[in-house]
């Protein structure tokens, strides 16, 4: 099944040390930044991914990011996986109304 990675990542971070034993395994990264945060900028990221053999393309937002996988996959079921940071996490969760009390 395709593996899809969106992920976003704080400045001073080892981008290639955590994506590089993912490589095998994604069919293509969405790059982010983390806004109101001291995060790399998505060209870092995605730039980074190429350097480890991952297909990788910019997203303005987790929410397009999802857009372009399931334009991607038609009806083709995927693993999504969306990692890098918490705050990344904390703000998907906030923009979906997930947050715990």
């Amino acid at each position: 099944m395709p593996l899809y990675v969106i992920c976003a990542m704080i400045k001073g971070k080892d981008i290639a040390g955590f994506l590089k034993p993912l490589s095998p395994h994604v069919t293509r990264l969405y790059g982010l930044k983390i806004e109101g945060e001291a995060s790399l900028a998505a060209e870092e990221i995605t730039g980074m991914a190429r350097q480890v053999n991952i297909a990788a393309q910019n997203a303005p937002s987790a929410d397009q990011a999802l857009q372009a996988i399931a334009l991607l996959s038609g009806n083709q079921a995927v693993r999504v996986l969306i990692c890098g940071s918490l705050f990344l996490a904390g703000q998907i969760l906030a923009q979906n109304d997930l947050l715990p009390e």
